[in-house]
């Protein structure tokens, strides 16, 4: 039983924002059949969030710092 499979969508990003770090939404992701799901369908609005884009970030800063920490290692 998946705890997070009640909660709704929304409260569900929130919880995945609120980690603060891509370590912990790993672990999140690991341990519960219910977030890689939401993870997958809100992935890009949770990245802007972790990063708390604002005026002083334009798409092609954010863009390339996504890519940055995507980039297989």
């Amino acid at each position: 039983m998946d705890p997070f499979n009640e909660l709704p969508p929304e409260l569900r990003e929130e919880i995945l924002i609120a980690t603060n770090s891509k370590c912990s939404i790993l672990q999140l992701i690991r341990a519960s059949p219910t977030m890689p799901r939401q993870y997958v369908h809100s992935k890009e609005f949770i990245e802007r969030k972790l990063f708390d884009v604002d005026a002083e970030f334009d798409d092609d800063m954010l863009n390339d710092a996504i890519a940055v920490i995507r980039f297989p290692v």
